[in-house]
């Protein structure tokens, strides 16, 4: 009969980017107590509950030599891979078997320092790492779903500013959404550029959102230089919710390509996101 007296699993070296084997090691001791010196057939499983019913990996080292009751494998480093769907579940939990003998039940595994001081996420040149208190995007970043901007709240007001940049032959358009009614939004836009002379464009639209469905618009003032192109808004309810999306857009003015900056001021009385602009 062998006893298994303590176990650890400890990551390895840091490497470029985080492993995928993990090391362990503990103390096999025989009936008696004594340490044992001899090889065994030892097993390590490691399951995604404490009951030993959602097996994640299993890896055996057969004739694994063991010296002063000492011994220390390192999973994933042969044929047996250990991916990263071991390390997605909530919580992993790791049984040893010497011999086809079970020691013990399953123990909880903890993270590793490795886990906790790691400065790169990915391959080399297509992931993430950190330089001098930044987050650097190695590659193409790609975002699934829709990023937001939240507007910030100064006293009683929320705002938003978004700043971009476009062509006067291009449309540009922001949308911004809340989730509330009786929402008074204060926009004001400005568009310029200054090739072979200075062109503006300025629109500032106050309006009333007093259901879901009613907008009551209290100002609108539009100024445009030559060849500027024109601010229109259009309002929308989202589909299956009760958000409510205005659009601000510049139109493209077909005469002329003068390409310069663009910028939003948005106050509100109300939370409200920047959920899409152009390029």
């Amino acid at each position: 009969m062998r006893l298994l007296l303590f176990f650890a699993a400890l990551a390895p070296l840091p490497a470029v980017a985080t492993p995928q084997t993990l090391a362990w090691s503990g103390r096999l001791l025989d009936a008696v107590g004594d340490p044992l010196t001899e090889d065994v057939d030892l097993t390590v499983n490691l399951y995604a509950d404490e009951d030993a019913t959602d097996l994640l990996f299993t890896e055996t080292f057969d004739a694994l030599a063991v010296q002063g009751g000492y011994a220390s494998v390192v999973l994933g480093a042969a044929e047996t891979t250990l991916d990263d769907g071991a390390f997605a579940a909530d919580s992993l939990w790791v049984q040893v078997a010497a011999d086809e003998s079970v020691l013990g039940p399953p123990r909880r595994l903890h993270g590793a320092p490795y886990a906790h001081t790691a400065t790169r996420l990915g391959d080399e040149g297509s992931g993430l790492h950190i330089e001098e208190g930044g987050v650097v995007v190695e590659g193409d970043l790609r975002v699934s779903g829709t990023t937001t901007v939240e507007s910030v709240q100064i006293g009683e007001r929320y705002v938003l500013a978004i700043q971009g940049e476009t062509c006067t032959n291009q449309d540009w358009r922001a949308v911004i959404s809340n989730s509330t009614s009786h929402t008074l939004v204060n926009a004001r836009m400005s568009f310029s550029h200054c090739e072979e002379g200075c062109h503006h464009a300025y629109r500032e639209w106050v309006g009333f959102y007093n259901s879901y469905t009613s907008t009551l618009t209290m100002e609108d003032v539009t100024s445009y230089g030559s060849n500027a192109g024109t601010w229109s808004f259009t309002r929308d309810r989202t589909s299956g919710s009760t958000s409510q999306q205005t659009t601000f857009r510049k139109s493209a003015d077909s005469t002329h390509t003068f390409c310069g900056d663009v910028n939003l001021w948005i106050e509100s009385n109300k939370p409200i996101a920047l959920i899409s602009q152009s390029s």
